[in-house]
């Protein structure tokens, strides 16, 4: 075998894992992360450039998180959410 063989590949069976992660749940933890980064008080942030893009993001987030909770309640389908969510 030289170096340049590939080493053969072995699948192992596993139990499938389904994994649900929605876009309000990215969302939800951008704003918490935006939130918690933000300075209430300018001061308090060595950039205050810093202090107003993150207070600017946590804004967007949120505003982007009740327009998709708005159209889930319209039409849960469109954005892939469950019909049970």
């Amino acid at each position: 075998m030289s170096t340049d063989d590939a080493p053969p590949v072995v699948w192992v069976p596993t139990d499938k894992i389904e994994i649900n992660y929605t876009l309000h749940d990215v969302l939800s933890k951008a704003v918490q992360e935006a939130s918690g980064r933000a300075a209430p008080d300018p001061a308090a942030t060595t950039d205050p450039q810093l202090a107003e893009l993150l207070s600017k993001l946590n804004d967007l987030l949120t505003q982007l998180n009740d327009v998709m909770a708005q159209i889930n309640q319209i039409d849960p389908s469109v954005l892939g959410a469950k019909k049970d969510a």
